[in-house]
């Protein structure tokens, strides 16, 4: 776990979600790489996405979204979103991508690149 997100910082989420929040599960994430079993779920909704790391030590990522390009609205069908991130005076992005049977969530900020394997996406 030493590996995961060494160059971010913890935030506590202050915000609620919107109704239209999209929910994801995921069960693996690539580091930099690196391949790692992890238990994770992202609610990404207008303005926030919140990244739970729900395996190990239980990490909480809070990530502004400042700009959101792209329009999927049914997962069934191939698409792509791709949100401008703002964490603690760090820019970066995050794409999500695919469709409902291969899903991709890939976050970048500072030199780090997560990239996870989305196993459940939903509507809320």
């Amino acid at each position: 776990m030493k590996y995961f997100l060494i160059s971010l910082f913890l935030v506590v989420m202050t915000e609620s979600y919107s109704q239209n929040a999209v929910h994801l599960t995921s069960e693996r994430l690539t580091l930099n790489d690196q391949s790692i079993d992890i238990t994770s779920e992202i609610i990404i909704s207008d303005t926030i996405l919140v990244w739970d790391q729900t395996s190990g030590e239980g990490y909480r990522l809070e990530f502004d979204i400042t700009n959101v390009g792209g329009n999927w609205s049914n997962v069934d069908n191939r698409g792509k979103r791709t949100y401008a991130l703002s964490v603690q005076g760090q820019e970066g992005t995050a794409v999500l991508k695919g469709a409902r049977s291969s899903v991709q969530l890939k976050i970048a900020v500072g030199q780090d690149e997560y990239v996870l394997a989305v196993d459940n996406i939903s509507y809320r």
